[in-house]
């Protein structure tokens, strides 16, 4: 099938969740789509003409002889190259300004961006959906530059996914860069108060923060205040970390769901371990509070 008979027939089958990625790439971006396994999303992209070019990049050969024959098929050699590379490696300087990363665990997406920092390459917008650990990835962004500006939530075959947007900010440039640094979160520290779920601290100074999460605080306290209820600054640090600052005040269906099976499924966990004794007294803590987040949280809606 030539590409004219393709691109007439459908575009390349895309989920829920991944066209939920690609619909947030800016248009006439050139992409790195990290972890890129059968090349979809860079296709998806470029039969929509939203992109100028597309570097498709894998760790494992097999996804990567896969995503290069999907390539092919589609005719878009021109448009999307396949490349060998464990996370951004063997990325050069000025090939890309948006990363695409999607459908990996929050530690090892992290690791990705430590190894070989987008600001490297010159890349300017981060499209990421971590699978696990999401609130420690948030905390992970915020502390080291990246600006969450967007997110999308949905849910598909029975598993709630987050989708992020994120700015790569320029740190050498901008006059107050240290303020996205961890050292200066920590010594903005109003009190000395730790989470119980992350071991983080989190009452930090607000002004401090990007603002993504100074806007979401501001309305959350707001609509919280409303219902009177008051909330500290670690707290909602907290539930922006835990949910997102854009998916917090979204009002998604998929979100007030999640939040509620949540519920739910601290309930059967308390249950089963209030009873268990102090070696169970960290766990009980922790599910406590991620309770109690999920209950402040429901007051939004």
């Amino acid at each position: 099938m030539n590409k004219k008979e393709l691109e007439k027939n459908s575009l390349p089958p895309v989920s829920n969740r991944l066209k939920t990625v690609a619909d947030m790439v800016p248009e006439g971006s050139k992409i790195a789509d990290v972890g890129t396994d059968h090349g979809f999303v860079p296709i998806y992209l470029a039969l929509s003409h939203r992109i100028e070019h597309a570097i498709a990049m894998d760790v494992r050969k097999g996804p990567l002889e896969r995503a290069t024959l999907h390539v092919e098929e589609y005719g878009l050699n021109d448009m999307i190259e396949t490349r060998l590379s464990d996370g951004l490696e063997k990325l050069k300087e000025g090939e890309a300004d948006t990363m695409i990363c999607a459908g990996m665990g929050g530690p090892l997406m992290r690791r990705i961006l430590e190894s070989n920092p987008p600001r490297r390459f010159g890349l300017k917008t981060l499209i990421l959906e971590p699978q696990s650990e999401i609130m420690n990835f948030r905390i992970f962004l915020r502390e080291n530059g990246y600006e969450i500006q967007k997110e999308d939530f949905l849910l598909e075959d029975g598993k709630y996914y987050p989708v992020i947007k994120a700015h790569v900010i320029d740190l050498e440039e901008q006059d107050n860069k240290d303020k996205y640094c961890n050292k200066t979160y920590r010594d903005n520290m109003t009190d000395t108060s730790i989470d119980t779920d992350t071991g983080i601290d989190t009452d930090i100074e607000i002004s401090m923060l990007p603002d993504s999460y100074k806007d979401a605080i501001f309305e959350t306290r707001k609509r919280l205040k409303d219902k009177n209820i008051i909330v500290t600054d670690s707290q909602l640090v907290r539930l922006c970390d835990r949910f997102g600052p854009c998916i917090l005040l979204s009002g998604k269906a998929d979100f007030k769901s999640f939040l509620v099976h949540g519920n739910e499924v601290c309930d059967t966990i308390l249950s089963k371990i209030k009873d268990a004794g102090k070696s169970h007294q960290g766990r009980f803590d922790q599910v406590s509070l991620e309770q109690a987040d999920i209950k402040m949280a429901l007051h939004l809606f």
